[in-house]
């Protein structure tokens, strides 16, 4: 198997491809629309190597456009993804995808991008870097654990998330450019640890009740509490030595009470918050 382009029977039974007795060399994966074919939309399973020499390399569209795929099980050495759609689904069908990231991979880029039916994902500790629009539209994602070893999320990593109701964001993770949860109209609760808060971060989940920030924040730009009318609990970790750009101080004792604290953020939605330690 080498470069190859799967073409099936188009007809309406459910296939399973499964290639984990092969011996895939890396190339293997490294053009887009491998598995298209007239058979394409039959295929429900992708089940791949346990390893792979020296990794695997996928193209932009591996994947895309299988509206009926529910299981994929990858390499346990694959080192990550690309910067483009791998798993992008665009389907009204009722399957559900399912995927593990193995703890080899330290990167994914944008390859769940508007991958609508992904329902379930497991990252593994080991992973790094959450990318650019990674997670972007995955609008059946019910739930996901960011492993500790995150040190980066990029921006819109998870907007129009719509059907997460909880996030925690560990305080490892430096969160870069804007709306990296923007737009989940199903957050109901987040937990924020890394040190700075960009903004719209929050921006439009308008279903959020709770947010806990965590010790080590230190900064939260303007817009992230826009349009969260729900919100009635912000648990500041470090209620000290807070001030709003263009207000001032904010009283130690108003952010020591989640309902006071959360009716101030809601008052300064669009400033950006800094706390000094001295």
């Amino acid at each position: 198997l080498r470069n190859s382009t799967f073409n099936g029977t188009n007809n309406l039974v459910r296939i399973g491809l499964d290639f984990s007795a092969a011996d895939i060399n890396d190339d293997f994966i490294t053009v887009g629309n491998l598995f298209a074919g007239p058979g394409s939309g039959n295929i429900k399973s992708i089940v791949f190597p346990s390893r792979v020499s020296n990794g695997l390399i996928f193209g932009s569209t591996d994947m895309s456009y299988l509206p009926c795929l529910e299981y994929v099980k990858l390499p346990d050495n694959i080192a990550g993804f690309p910067d483009s759609s791998v798993f992008a689904l665009f389907s009204s069908t009722e399957a559900e995808l399912k995927i593990e990231i193995p703890a080899s991979a330290t990167t994914l880029g944008r390859a769940f991008e508007n991958s609508w039916n992904l329902t379930e994902i497991v990252l593994n500790e080991g992973l790094k870097t959450i990318g650019y629009n990674c997670f972007y539209k995955c609008k059946k994602l019910k739930s996901i654990e960011i492993p500790s070893t995150v040190t980066s999320i990029t921006g819109c990593a998870f907007e129009y998330c719509t059907s997460l109701k909880s996030i925690k964001i560990p305080e490892n993770a430096n969160l870069t450019d804007s709306y990296i949860l923007a737009y989940n109209t199903g957050l109901e609760s987040a937990e924020i640890y890394s040190t700075s808060i960009p903004n719209c971060t929050l921006y439009g989940c308008t279903a959020l009740k709770s947010v806990v920030i965590g010790e080590k924040v230190s900064r939260i730009e303007g817009w992230n509490f826009y349009d969260t009318n729900n919100l009635t609990s912000v648990e500041f970790k470090n209620p000290k030595g807070w001030s709003v750009s263009g207000v001032g101080a904010i009283s130690e004792a108003d952010l020591k009470d989640p309902a006071s604290a959360a009716a101030k953020v809601k008052q300064y939605y669009y400033q950006t918050w800094t706390r000094s330690d001295s």
